[in-house]
């Protein structure tokens, strides 16, 4: 009742299948825009900061971040323009969508690995394809990878602040186990030293039986 004159109702039959197309086209659009304006103003590929930039570790500081200087906490992701050049040639002889079945060797090329077994998790998957049609596009792309990296990062700096508090903790053992065996020597003392009284006794007690021999 409220469409144009000349324009046809949809099919029956078709309703069901109605919100797919169009959705896709609407992808397909976005996809292209974002090409377009690409160089432009690129679009930040890590959390919503430059590429390349790092957040400040999160949470508080203990004896593994006190120990770790900033290039230990350092996590580099790679450039904008690397992750966009990535994903459109992988994505060059599909019309813009890339297969989620194919993210693992795209996140390999990158350098950042997508654990084993990743797709196997239905929250993995629905976190990369909220709309479960199996192909993302470019901003779905880089909204995951933005996500993608801070897990990485946090990850690294949890790894990197346990490596330094085990070593510290090592180094800690060590000096305790200095302290026991110099504490144990002063202890015992140094070995007394022969005078001139036990040197003429053991000549005597030559036989080593505690008798001395009667001298003439």
């Amino acid at each position: 009742s409220g469409r144009h004159s000349g324009e046809e109702p949809p099919a029956s039959g078709e309703q069901g299948f109605s919100v797919s197309v169009p959705l896709k086209q609407q992808k397909s659009q976005a996809a292209a825009q974002a090409q377009a304006h690409s160089h432009a103003r690129p679009t930040p590929a890590y959390g919503g900061r430059p590429a390349g930039q790092l957040a400040s570790p999160s949470g508080g500081r203990g004896t593994g971040h006190a120990l770790l200087s900033k290039d230990a906490l350092d996590f580099e992701v790679p450039r904008t323009s690397e992750v966009l050049s990535a994903f459109r040639r992988a994505v060059f002889d599909s019309a813009g969508f890339l297969d989620i079945r194919r993210l693992p060797e795209l996140c390999r090329s990158l350098g950042l690995p997508v654990p084993s077994g990743f797709l196997g998790s239905q929250a993995n998957v629905r976190d990369v394809d909220p709309t479960g049609e199996g192909a993302i596009d470019e901003s779905e792309f880089i909204n995951w990878w933005g996500r993608h990296c801070d897990r990485m990062r946090r990850q690294h700096e949890a790894a990197a602040v346990e490596a330094a508090a085990q070593r510290h903790r090592n180094a800690e053992r060590a000096r305790a186990q200095a302290s026991m065996q110099d504490g144990e020597e002063t202890v015992r003392g140094p070995l007394p030293e022969d005078d001139d009284e036990s040197l003429a006794s053991r000549s005597l007690d030559s036989k080593a039986d505690g008798l001395q021999a009667t001298i003439a």
